[in-house]
């Protein structure tokens, strides 16, 4: 039998721009969204058998903030936290995550949750990209 190569679907999620507050917790999911508080309200569901390989993830805003850390995780079926990234908001970047291994079933549901920092300096029109490489 020969090597087959890993075959990916790319799922993306969105959220629109939002100033969000000190010490909060948000989620978002697809299709493109405002920051809720309420995780059900952005679901997102995995229709395939896949494990999430890597995250492509673009944060953009009007008015950087501060520098203190900020936290993204998929949040799976809304009970499962899976870290992405933890660090500073910069104004247009991009970060590519390597090294996840995050399982789905059909029927799971996910979204990002974003957890924000006291910012000294709070963001403004804050607007977030992921895409997530799910290996079929």
């Amino acid at each position: 039998m020969g090597y087959r190569q890993p075959v990916y679907v790319v799922v993306e999620l969105h959220a629109s721009s939002s100033d969000p507050a000190d010490s909060s917790t948000y989620y978002f999911g697809n299709p493109i969204t405002v920051l809720s508080a309420t995780a059900t309200a952005r679901k997102t569901y995995f229709p395939i058998n896949g494990t999430v390989r890597h995250c492509e993830m673009c944060i953009a805003c009007d008015n950087a903030p501060t520098a203190e850390d900020t936290t993204w995780v998929l949040r799976l079926n809304d009970t499962t936290d899976y870290p992405i990234k933890v660090g500073a908001v910069v104004n247009a970047v991009n970060y590519t995550i390597t090294g996840l291994n995050i399982p789905i079933n059909p029927g799971d549901f996910f979204n990002i949750k974003l957890s924000t920092p006291a910012w000294v300096t709070n963001p403004t029109g804050m607007r977030q990209h992921f895409a997530l490489y799910v290996e079929i």
